[in-house]
């Protein structure tokens, strides 16, 4: 395959810190900042919590927990614990746990120095964000799950639970100052939540790699390494779930996902699935992943070359000559790979939906998330995107 240079921008400004037993090296990174330290976590990780107080508990730090109140924290929620710790003073906040903790720690990271709610940093189609003018707090996010990425990237998901919106600040300042990449705290995932988590990693492959808005060669690279990962790792890590190795790779490849993510950002299934997110309490990952087919199939459609192109990057064979027959296999290879780790279903698997619920998601999608829509290989039409949320919404 012929590379060619082209002109791009790249800026990684996270240390990483990857491997078994990565988590040992926490004190002396908090010891960069000072020694009173916020932990945003969960309560049903408690397990991972007390590891990591214990790797702490000897270094003198001054450690308060705040758990999460749901599974993805509201602007409101984030708006009031700010208001609640204003009288302290923090060094610095650690994200421990899967991306709602980790966005939260970087939300808080600004609401704890600057005035304004939340939301109002939140990057929208149709608004622009208000400007970070005070410096944030330190972060340092240790993700438990193998999935969004958070760590190395510079957004966080906000859910405004009032409007039934999400959206999401993009700021260099929320950039973690160390990223922890820990697979043995991730061996007592269950299976769901593999499944899901790793099914959002593999969308941030896709969709960086079929981001037609900016040039970014290392987007392209790390965003196809993470998903050859995924596709060879994540069903079979479902049945050996304690497997280190296989932990360690799956990791990686979140890593690397969000790398991509970082530099390109997604595209049509993931504006949907957020936009569904704001409607309805559907995890993140499981409205990603029954969104990322009938996304493909109408990509499939319109511009089967985005696809065939894509399977010459994924596949790297001579196998199959024609774009057409390229294309096919590549929805089919994503097809299979979603019918093996069970998440080949739909919304109405998962959540009771009115009938008018198709229509409050296009809507809303066309006035709130409509930017993501024109990154796509294909700008899709009303009426092809109406049939696109049937189709992830409704058993055909």
């Amino acid at each position: 395959m012929e590379h060619k240079p082209s002109n791009f921008e790249f800026n990684l400004p996270v240390p990483i810190y990857f491997g078994v037993d990565s988590t040992q090296k926490l004190p002396e990174i908090c010891k960069k900042f000072g020694t009173n330290i916020l932990l945003v976590t969960s309560k049903d990780i408690s397990h991972i919590e007390k590891k990591i107080l214990s790797i702490l508990e000897n270094s003198y730090f001054s450690i308060d927990s705040l758990y999460l109140e749901s599974p993805e924290p509201s602007c409101s929620y984030i708006d009031s614990i700010a208001k609640d710790l204003s009288s302290k003073k923090f060094d610095c906040i650690i994200g421990l746990g899967g991306g709602s903790a980790m966005d939260m720690a970087k939300s808080l990271s600004i609401a704890l120095t600057n005035p304004e709610p939340i939301w109002s940093y939140a990057n929208l189609s149709y608004r622009l964000p208000k400007p970070i003018l005070k410096k944030t707090l330190p972060v340092i996010l240790i993700p438990t799950t193998a999935g969004t990425g958070s760590e190395v990237t510079p957004y966080a998901v906000l859910t405004n639970s009032e409007i039934e919106q999400k959206g999401t600040i993009q700021e260099v300042a929320i950039f973690s100052k160390a990223a922890i990449i820990d697979p043995s705290i991730m061996t007592s995932m269950p299976n769901d939540l593999t499944a899901f988590t790793g099914m959002d990693a593999f969308a941030h492959g896709l969709e960086s790699c079929m981001n037609i808005s900016k040039k970014s060669p290392i987007s392209e690279l790390t965003g196809i390494e993470s998903m050859k990962i995924i596709i060879q790792c994540l069903p079979e890590i479902l049945e050996t779930a304690s497997n280190l190795e296989l932990r360690t790779k799956l990791a990686w490849a979140s890593t690397l996902a969000g790398i991509a993510i970082a530099h390109r950002g997604t595209t049509t299934a993931h504006a949907i699935a957020e936009t569904m997110g704001g409607l309805i309490k559907i995890p993140h990952g499981i409205a990603v992943a029954i969104s990322t087919i009938p996304v493909l199939k109408a990509t499939l459609q319109s511009n089967p070359d985005s696809l065939s192109t894509l399977y010459d990057k994924l596949f790297f064979d001579d196998i199959i000559k024609s774009t057409q027959d390229k294309a096919n296999t590549l929805v089919n290879s994503v097809s299979q790979l979603l019918e093996k780790v069970g998440l080949n279903k739909h919304v109405n698997n998962y959540h009771d939906t009115s009938s008018d619920f198709p229509d409050k998601i296009l809507n809303n999608l066309l006035n709130f998330k409509y930017r993501p829509l024109k990154q796509h290989p294909v700008e899709f039409n009303n009426e092809t995107l109406k049939k696109i949320i049937e189709e992830i919404i409704y058993a055909q």
